[in-house]
């Protein structure tokens, strides 16, 4: 796992924003091995005391608690589906018969999908974010930035050259992406400019406790749901 990375013919691209983060530490995380499965994820989404929740959208809904989705729509099996590659309960590279989510109109003149956080509705913000890209254009940037508390940006990653230029469910090509900051993540941002975007696995955890907030340890029992196919 790095900063920055180049493999498989892809270029990551870091760019902290020292202004909104003077003094705290952002780490940007991009592996260098294809993310097939919870199991590749860099977070102990399911390890014994994981406060993590994970929407694979296998229920055909993005209905994860405190996840909120813009700019795109649960995109269902189909020739044309990526998801991740053991949704459908087997790896075999291919993600035609899995969930996912899907855009190809941008907030931000591009392709751009949008998840914010909601911390009444968790107690808390997450201190770690992470998430799956699965396709896209093979000619475009595609550009990962996420948000801390006062929506102020974290930073961005730029990738280049990431998709297999097939379109037909393949998952070599598949990356996780994903930040961690200790003063919360309020939402992150996957965007390209051209093209549409494919996305699966929103993962968040490690919260910051927030004032006030009552009943944390009551909530394990919900994060005992946090996965349709785990």
């Amino acid at each position: 796992m790095s900063r920055e990375s180049t493999c498989c013919a892809i270029l990551v691209l870091t760019t902290l924003a020292g202004t909104a983060v003077a003094g705290v530490d952002v780490e940007f995380l991009f592996p260098d091995t294809p993310y097939l499965s919870a199991a590749d994820s860099p977070f102990d989404l399911f390890g014994k005391g994981s406060d993590f929740l994970l929407e694979d959208f296998e229920d055909g809904l993005l209905n994860s608690l405190g996840l909120l989705g813009f700019g795109g729509d649960v995109r269902f099996p189909s020739s044309f589906t990526d998801s991740v590659d053991a949704d459908d309960g087997l790896i075999d590279g291919f993600g035609t018969d899995g969930h996912d989510y899907w855009t190809s109109a941008g907030l931000k003149g591009g392709p751009a999908a949008r998840f914010e956080f909601d911390p009444k509705a968790l107690g808390a913000l997450p201190r770690s974010v992470g998430i799956v890209w699965t396709d896209g254009n093979v000619d475009a940037i595609t550009i990962f930035e996420a948000f801390g508390p006062d929506g102020r940006s974290l930073g961005t990653m730029e990738f280049f050259a990431l998709d297999d230029g097939r379109g037909q469910g393949g998952t070599a090509e598949d990356r996780f992406m994903g930040v961690i900051f200790s003063g919360g993540i309020s939402a992150i941002e996957v965007r390209a400019d051209l093209g549409r975007i494919e996305l699966d696995h929103v993962q968040y955890g490690n919260l910051v406790p927030a004032p006030g907030a009552l009943g944390l340890l009551s909530l394990a029992g919900l994060f005992g749901r946090r996965s349709r196919r785990s």
